[in-house]
């Protein structure tokens, strides 16, 4: 007798498209992996390339009590050239057209040392010509040690004794402006200039974010409420019923820009390419809206004086937006950890890190060492991305189970690092400003290395070593002279 199995039928068609679906799932998570690691590969090599000599740097930190911050005077004054010569060769580009030629807006929350913004500024002349500091307390602060004679401030103040600084600084004679996101705010401001012989500046910030669905998908950061240029409109013609305060300019934050990078070494290939994909819809979609304000602002009889936008992240792009008078920089003079090769824009600029710390071994384990204190985290949501990164000596790893502590830091150690107690370890933070939060002092330094070897620079160089390392200076930073703004 014949036996005959069960038999399933199931349509030709069938294994085809499953085998075809399995096919480019896998390749996407191959190429996936793969990319996830090549990137971390090269974002290695990229901190190993741009680390110093550790033995130049145990000569720098020598005289210095750790932990203590440091930067590198010539990667802070290349990097501010490199950033200025972006917007002088687009006015230079732009010179015969009807565009205005840009100014430069100092981002001081992202240096918080006057001897650097002073720098700047003078370095950065004529173009750098005002200040965007990050709160009235700040730029008091500034103004009262004669530091910039321009500031704005880009966030919102509700409070009373904030917007009596402003009021203060306006009547002395400072040129001050706020920016403001609703009536409320003109309100308030307006309540606080009641005895101001001249009229208070004010910028009003317009959302640059991609939304859909009445902003349930919002892609940007959450500032300002003013979506549409319609809502623009409606505020600009509330503002000209208030006699001691007067709209002068307008704001954009192209944050989806500026602030998410595309190249993040913990993200992944899906996750950058999305990123890289909202990048460029964002930079098109704040390019129209920065050609679109102007007019709103003319056909509502308001004259544009100012009209700001961008951040380090999106220089690049912001500085060809038309409409736009000033444009904004702060991280990259510093080139923090987030920045180093994490923006596929700014890759093309060759900025170099400036701003470091150095944190002290105080024991050491079989394949490990320990440093006292490195908790110095960075602000925004909570990723890897935000920890500090070891520049020498390259090859310590931090432990994830327990991150970078308030009073120790453990690092895992390669057999051939051998580190003893009050050797340092020098780090990057992830942000460029916020390090000044957790020091008085940022110690300055150079690298020097010899010219051409002719006579002349034989004699001028004569009690210079090769690749002599020194303090240049040693300035204080906010902290340093008593304030946290």
């Amino acid at each position: 007798m014949e036996t005959r199995h069960n038999e399933i039928n199931v349509p030709n068609e069938f294994f085809p498209l499953e085998f075809a679906a399995l096919t480019i799932a896998f390749t996407l998570t191959l190429i996936s992996y793969r990319y996830s690691k090549l990137q971390k590969e090269m974002h290695a090599l990229t901190i190993k390339k741009n680390a110093e000599d550790y033995t130049r740097w145990k000569k720098i930190t020598s005289d210095i009590p750790l932990p203590a911050a440091f930067v590198d005077l010539d990667a802070y004054e290349e990097n501010l050239k490199k950033l200025v010569t972006v917007v002088a060769n687009h006015n230079a580009n732009n010179a015969t057209t009807s565009e205005p030629q840009k100014t430069i807006r100092l981002a001081t929350k992202s240096i918080r040392t006057p001897y650097l913004i002073k720098k700047a500024l003078k370095m950065g002349a004529p173009l750098i010509q005002g200040l965007m500091c990050y709160s009235a307390e700040e730029a008091q602060f500034l103004w009262t040690h004669g530091i910039g004679n321009d500031f704005l401030i880009p966030y919102p103040i509700g409070d009373k004794f904030a917007l009596s600084i402003l009021h203060d600084m306006h009547v002395s004679g400072a040129k001050i402006s706020l920016v403001v996101h609703s009536v409320d705010h003109l309100t308030k401001l307006s309540d606080t200039m009641h005895d101001v012989m001249t009229p208070f500046p004010v910028i009003i910030e317009v959302d640059t974010s991609i939304r859909f669905w009445d902003g349930y998908i919002h892609l940007g950061a959450r500032r300002s409420p003013i979506h549409t240029l319609d809502q623009l409109r409606q505020i600009l013609k509330v503002s000209k019923t208030f006699k001691n305060i007067q709209v002068i300019g307008a704001m954009v934050y192209e944050s989806a820009v500026a602030g998410l990078r595309d190249n993040d070494p913990y993200a992944g290939f899906m996750m950058n390419s999305i990123a890289w994909i909202v990048r460029k819809a964002s930079a098109a979609h704040t390019a129209k809206i920065c050609a679109d304000i102007p007019t709103i602002f003319a056909e509502e009889g308001v004259k544009l004086n100012l009209f700001n936008g961008g951040g380090t992240g999106s220089i690049s792009t912001t500085v060809g937006n038309k409409g736009l008078t000033e444009v904004t920089f702060g991280s990259g003079l510093l080139d923090p950890a987030l920045f180093v090769n994490q923006y596929s824009n700014l890759n093309t600029l060759g900025l170099k890190p400036a701003i470091y710390f150095a944190i002290p071994v105080c024991t050491t384990d079989k394949g490990y060492v320990t440093c006292f204190q490195g908790g110095y985290v960075a602000s925004g949501n909570i990723s890897k991305a935000k920890q500090p990164i070891v520049i020498s000596p390259a090859g310590l790893n931090n432990l994830d189970s327990e991150g970078w502590g308030e009073a120790t830091t453990p690092f895992a150690a390669p057999e051939n690092i051998k580190l003893t107690s009050g050797d340092p370890v020098i780090c990057q933070p992830a942000k460029s400003g916020e390090i000044s939060e957790f020091f008085n002092t940022l110690n300055c330094f150079r690298f020097f290395k010899h010219p051409a070897n002719t006579p002349e620079n034989q004699v001028k160089n004569k009690n210079k070593k090769e690749d002599q390392q020194a303090i240049e200076r040693i300035v204080k930073t906010y902290r340093g002279y008593g304030h946290r703004f």
